[in-house]
């Protein structure tokens, strides 16, 4: 089986090397293509990269005038040559001799895609656990959709959609149409859902392959702007929509499915009160849009965690605009203890 691995790089002259070397070191990295998209560095990037290049024959390098990460994706998918196609951030990097087990089970079940863990790496080389797949969920092996994704939400339903968690057949994406969307941010949102609406078969791996660095503030997905919040309820919303067609009311992936647009909302009333007052009005005006998220049916209520169950009674009863300035107030107290 062979893979192409993604990577973008806009300025990441200290992190580079690390990352594309945890890719080319792998006991079976004979098998994996290595695609660096220089998204139009002005640092040392490029020729860093074509360094990489000429010291591993399975590095390709594309330099590109800057268009944004999900261009460069894009690009990646387009000139990728892999059975499989795997995303990694040139800020991370992937843990030693891991992909090995991810690729024995691919090569076993070859489902569209799979799932593997993650880990947070912060500069004093400590690691947590950031996304687990459990035991029991890879022992499943292939499963279809809707139950992998009914496990996958019940592991943790505040999942943001990352792209960088997954082992992708090229043939869905191609077949599909499935691409980043160029100028928003928060596009894993929309790719990563559109991945599992139009994928019929996953597989779990609990390996804790990638290592995502959580110190480097210049990462070319870090931000909290309005434009990010704004983005983020457009593709939620989208997500919401979907979902709510695609399943009835009362089924368990349903109510998992809004209980993850609940986790995108707190994600944007996190930072309302950060914004001026005509952005707030107009964050306002799109969650209005978004309150089916919390029509919850009292038989699966029991799904709810205690934070969606308060946050939920505190936007029925006061509103949006007032959960956003309280949770303005916890994340200023927040800063001030950091």
């Amino acid at each position: 089986m062979m893979y192409s691995v993604v990577i973008p790089a806009f300025n990441v002259e200290n992190f580079l090397q690390k990352c594309v070397e945890s890719v080319a070191y792998q006991p079976n990295g004979e098998n994996i293509e290595i695609i660096i998209i220089d998204d139009g560095s002005t640092d040392s990037t490029p020729s860093l990269a074509d360094t990489l290049s000429k010291q591993h024959k399975n590095v390709k390098v594309i330099h590109q005038t800057n268009r944004g990460l999900s261009c460069a994706r894009n690009r990646g998918i387009e000139e990728a040559s892999g059975d499989y196609v795997v995303f990694l951030d040139s800020d991370d990097f992937w843990s030693d001799d891991v992909f090995l087990k991810i690729d024995q089970q691919i090569t076993e079940q070859e489902p569209d895609f799979l799932v593997f863990s993650m880990n947070s790496f912060y500069e004093n080389n400590e690691k947590q656990p950031f996304l687990t797949i459990t035991r029991e969920m890879e022992n499943k092996g292939r499963v279809n959709k809707e139950e992998a994704l009914t496990l996958f939400l019940e592991n943790n339903y505040s999942y943001g959609w990352c792209s960088v968690c997954y082992v992708i057949k090229k043939k869905i994406l191609f077949d599909k149409k499935i691409k980043f969307p160029a100028g928003r941010l928060c596009e894993d949102v929309n790719f990563t859902y559109k991945l599992w609406a139009n994928s019929s078969t996953v597989s779990f791996s609990s390996a804790y392959l990638y290592n995502y660095r959580r110190e480097h503030k210049d990462s070319i997905s870090h931000t909290a702007s309005f434009k990010f919040s704004s983005d983020l309820l457009f593709f939620a919303k989208g997500n919401l929509l979907d979902s709510v067609e695609r399943y009835p009311r009362k089924t368990t992936v349903g109510v998992l499915l809004k209980l993850n647009a609940q986790s995108l909302i707190g994600v944007v009333l996190y930072h309302y009160s950060s914004y001026s007052r005509a952005e707030r009005k107009e964050l306002v005006s799109a969650l209005k849009h978004m309150r089916l998220a919390y029509d919850i049916p009292s038989e699966l209520s029991y799904l709810v965690k205690r934070k969606e169950k308060i946050v939920s009674r505190l936007v029925r009863v006061f509103g949006f605009s007032f959960v956003g300035n309280v949770w303005g107030i916890k994340r200023k107290k927040q800063a001030k203890k950091d």
